[in-house]
């Protein structure tokens, strides 16, 4: 008796995978040909459950396996039924049984995924950057753990989760595609996050695909240019011919016109020229040019030019306000410099130091080595003797050039002129 009950068990457990409910259930599933074939060979289903079966089976091979998803949802009911079938039990216990397995079917894989993912450190970046600088933000590690984050597979920056598990660091971008992750080693664990993929449009790209659009629309208006000019060079061809003879005529009109303007124009040359030379004759030139008067003075002044009279003059006021330069004449040579500087009474101040080294610098540049030296102490004698004295003015030749001081006690400043001896003062 004994050993038919243990027969009878081993005949139980040892039963063909078909006969196995679920089994076969995938066999449908994946399997048509063979799931309809070992339903209706092997099972001992009810026979309105092997139809319904075949006629499944039937329309995932119509469709080419579309319609699982309009099937999908009709299995849990499948599986309750071959539940209550299987088990003799109500349709509530049935359903019952399977939410419970299903329940804990999903707990298990929560919890799996849940000890996977555990401490694993995620990342959020946009999938496109124009700054080349980024702000990498993370969570999901232990609080102060050491994550290192990685820009192509190369490690390039190292930092510190707070307490929540949050981290925050910036990296440089490398123009294009640039694969980003974190990582974080738990005992001799590493745990990674997934890669993502951060796109830098550097303003040279911007620029080159601007350029490029730019490029296009230009050869496109130029077809359409080309088209509409071929155009209008077609219906303008007889117009020409037409025009043609009354062309030449202007042109001969315009000729005759050109030679008459350039025959004035080279009359009115010829006359300014003996004009300019007549003028330059009688002008008393320094032989001082304008850069020469300027050398290191440019530093202090911002010279404009202007005209009056048909003469240039040459004017800037000094960057601390004290003093003003004016150059009179052409750039090639000079007629005239004029310095107007003012000497507060604190001879250590700053704008009296300043403008004692701009009127040295205005006598070293329009003055030969031996009579700087001298005007460099007379001119400051003149003055001081001016503002002592009933005279308006002092003056000094050296050379071919007069040095004439004079000064306005009213407003405090000092004159400085330099001009040709001969000149008129």
């Amino acid at each position: 008796m004994e050993n038919e009950q243990q027969k009878l068990t081993s005949k139980k457990v040892n039963k063909p995978w078909y006969e196995v409910w679920w089994r076969a259930i995938l066999a449908v599933l994946f399997f048509p040909f063979v799931g309809v074939y070992l339903t209706w060979t092997k099972t001992d289903w009810n026979k309105f459950v092997k139809i319904g079966i075949t006629i499944v089976c039937a329309i995932i091979l119509m469709t080419g396996g579309w319609a699982m998803f309009l099937i999908f949802p009709l299995i849990p009911f499948l599986i309750i039924y071959l539940i209550k079938i299987k088990l003799k039990a109500t349709w509530i216990k049935s359903g019952l049984i399977f939410l419970a397995v299903s329940f804990g079917s999903f707990t298990i894989l929560w919890i799996i995924a849940y000890a996977i993912t555990k401490d694993t450190p995620s990342i959020i970046i946009p999938e496109e950057s124009k700054h080349d600088i980024l702000d990498v933000n993370g969570s999901g590690v232990r609080s102060n753990s050491k994550v290192r984050i990685y820009l192509n597979d190369r490690e390039v920056s190292e930092v510190s989760a707070n307490e929540d598990g949050k981290f925050s660091t910036d990296i440089e971008l490398k123009e294009g595609d640039n694969e980003i992750y974190a990582a974080v080693r738990y005992d001799k664990k590493t745990k990674e996050s997934s890669k993502k993929i951060v796109k830098y449009i550097s303003p040279a790209m911007i620029k080159k695909a601007e350029e490029e659009k730019q490029k296009a629309e230009k050869e496109k208006r130029q077809a359409e240019e080309k088209k509409q000019n071929e155009e209008k060079q077609r219906a303008e061809e007889e117009k020409k011919k037409l025009e043609e003879t009354k062309k030449a005529e202007e042109v001969k009109k315009a000729e005759e016109q050109r030679k008459a303007e350039e025959a004035k124009k080279a009359q009115e040359e010829k006359q300014k020229k003996e004009e300019a030379k007549k003028a330059k004759k009688e002008k008393f030139l320094l032989n001082v040019s304008y850069i020469e008067a300027m050398n290191y003075l440019t530093s202090f002044f911002d010279m404009q030019q202007s005209n009056s009279d048909g003469k240039k003059t040459y004017t800037g006021m000094s960057t601390n306000l004290s003093s003003t330069l004016s150059i009179y004449g052409e750039k090639e040579n000079i007629t005239k410099a004029k310095l107007m500087v003012s000497f507060p009474a604190d001879t250590q101040s700053q704008i009296f130091i300043e403008n004692s080294a701009i009127t040295l610098r205005f006598l070293k540049n329009l003055l030969d080595e031996p009579h700087f030296n001298d005007a460099s102490k007379w001119v400051p004698a003149a003055a001081v003797e001016l503002k002592s004295s009933n005279d308006s003015k002092k003056e000094k030749i050296y050379g071919n050039r007069k040095v004439i001081v004079s000064i306005s006690a009213q407003m405090g400043m000092v004159f400085v002129t330099i001009i040709h001896k001969d000149a008129p003062n």
